[in-house]
């Protein structure tokens, strides 16, 4: 059931997404005041001010095609398929990414997966394929994810940085990567019904599930750490980045994803609003 006050405010949130990101005849301010370290100095950008990746891109993308799922607002359709079509030709030219190829890659799911629903066109349709595939190639048979394309490079220490130095680290990064593919498979097998993103869900929230923290302290447990080790089978921490230590939860961007994640199947809910193009 729609409730009246959440659609007001959200609407008031993809308002101002569009007048910031939006097209020429929209008033628009600049993403970013400076070019953001991850862009190399000659990527293109998309003329609609939506970065061209998926990791911060992909959100705006995936806020307009929701609003137009929940209000039948055509030019948040519009709007949105533009730079998303940008996006999937861009992305393979990326030199660097936010956190790593993996994790744009399971954030890179939700709004191909939304523009499948919402237009049924096999641009989409392939685009979300070959991100699947490429997260499947990295996935162990215990279900994590191996990063790949850390961000990490020769910035040894900071903030938002990627856990591995190198691809083939048994390492996946929950928070960033995991929690998001895990409710962006969920969200592509009920746009497309196409089981193989069931089993993919299947095969990662298995994973999440058995990592899950079993602790005395109600703080603490059944929630999760951001990095995992899944050949040494405990929590990890990269000392590059200085905020993340083995033991740091996040309660947004990890608990409350993955929570998200298994109630949508619980509740078989497809978490968008069903609307033909």
């Amino acid at each position: 059931m729609k409730n009246q006050m959440f659609l007001d405010r959200g609407m008031l949130s993809a308002e101002a997404q569009a007048r910031a990101f939006g097209p020429e005849d929209k008033l628009r301010v600049p993403l970013y005041a400076k070019r953001p370290w991850w862009q190399s100095s000659d990527q293109v950008l998309m003329t609609s001010k939506v970065d061209v990746h998926p990791h911060i891109g992909g959100c705006v993308v995936s806020a307009w095609l929701y609003t137009y799922g929940m209000t039948g607002d055509r030019s948040y359709l519009d709007m949105s398929l533009p730079p998303l079509r940008g996006m999937v030709t861009e992305f393979p030219k990326l030199q660097a990414y936010v956190i790593s190829r993996s994790c744009e890659a399971g954030r890179f799911i939700m709004p191909l997966a939304l523009a499948c629903a919402y237009t049924n066109e096999s641009f989409f349709r392939d685009a979300l394929q070959a991100q699947a595939e490429f997260l499947r190639s990295r996935m162990d048979k215990s279900g994590a994810i191996r990063e790949e394309g850390s961000n990490i490079g020769d910035r040894v220490e900071g903030g938002d940085l990627g856990l591995t130095y190198d691809d083939n680290d048994s390492v996946a990064d929950i928070m960033y990567g995991m929690s998001f593919a895990a409710m962006n498979f969920w969200l592509a097998y009920k746009a497309t019904s196409e089981k193989s993103y069931l089993e993919d869900y299947f095969r990662v929230t298995d994973f999440l599930v058995r990592i899950q923290i079993e602790c005395s302290d109600p703080m603490t447990d059944g929630g999760w750490m951001r990095g995992f080790d899944f050949s040494l089978w405990e929590y990890y921490g990269a000392n590059a980045d200085q905020a993340w230590s083995a033991y740091c939860m996040e309660t947004g961007w990890l608990n409350a994803v993955i929570d998200m994640a298994l109630g949508l199947y619980l509740t078989d809910d497809t978490f968008y609003e069903p609307r033909s193009a």
